[in-house]
């Protein structure tokens, strides 16, 4: 459910898995483009229109869905896993279900490191609502996955990328926040990891490195020969100053690829 950055990735991937795949998209007109990579394209199911009986002919879904904007939260995150939960009440056979969350949920922390188990005060309406999200899958009538997702990068979302669109910026902070994040291509083998050997529960999903902001930003500006980001401390985000683990997924196995360095 939800073929954007990351589903299409995923899409990628499975066509060299033997699984029957069917797809999931909010956008009509990516319909026909999308019908080479499952068996059947749905135009956004709801409870009322089809959700149920595309979940009752499935053993699992990957929900990936993502806002158009920061005011959809709660239309795309949080009403969207009661109608799954809602379709899911019935159902009689074992159901997979694994949802891409985001490490944002641990905003506010007060620890250097944030693990699955710390426990979560959000300060931002958006952060509650993944939060909420995140229990209606863990409650619903499946065996549930949540993968909390740092930021994302890869082709054509690279850091480097994001350093040339912060050069000579004021940006908050003091720049000492440490950084949490995650290669697409390690996000894809998570939730192929995840699904191959039925993980449940919550998962942090990053890096081994957190490189502070202003470390990682300067040199990658350096690289590129563009001015540093300008840290603004007035407006410090001390929200952010906290590193993320990820060894629970590294003790079931999982072994991450990818390096900031990239």
């Amino acid at each position: 459910m939800g073929a954007g950055y990351v589903g299409m990735a995923l899409l990628d991937y499975l066509q060299s898995q033997p699984h029957e795949i069917f797809i999931t998209t909010t956008s009509e007109e990516r319909i026909e483009s999308l019908k080479p990579y499952g068996q059947v394209v749905f135009l956004h199911p709801t409870e009322d229109n089809g959700l149920k009986e595309l979940i009752d002919s499935c053993d699992g879904m990957v929900v990936l869905v993502a806002p158009k904007n920061s005011q959809s939260y709660a239309e795309t995150y949080l009403s969207t896993a009661e109608k799954i939960s809602s379709a899911c009440k019935d159902r009689q056979k074992p159901f997979y279900l694994l949802y891409t969350s985001s490490t944002s949920v641990c905003e506010g922390s007060q620890s250097e490191w944030v693990n699955e188990q710390t426990p979560l005060i959000p300060q931002s309406e958006n952060a509650k609502i993944l939060l909420a999200t995140e229990q209606v899958y863990l409650n619903c009538n499946a065996m549930a996955c949540i993968l909390r997702l740092g930021g994302i990068y890869g082709p054509n979302r690279e850091l480097i990328d994001r350093a040339r669109r912060f050069s000579g910026k004021q940006m908050p902070g003091t720049g000492n926040e440490p950084t949490n994040n995650i290669h697409l291509s390690d996000i894809v083998a998570a939730i192929a990891f995840c699904l191959d050997h039925s993980l449940k529960g919550i998962y942090h999903l990053v890096e081994d490195d957190h490189p502070i902001r202003k470390e990682l930003y300067s040199n990658l500006c350096q690289l590129i020969n563009l001015p540093s980001p300008v840290w603004n401390s007035s407006t410090s985000q001390t929200t952010k100053s906290y590193k993320v683990s990820n060894e629970k997924i590294k003790e079931e196995g999982f072994t991450f690829t990818k390096a900031n360095s990239q």
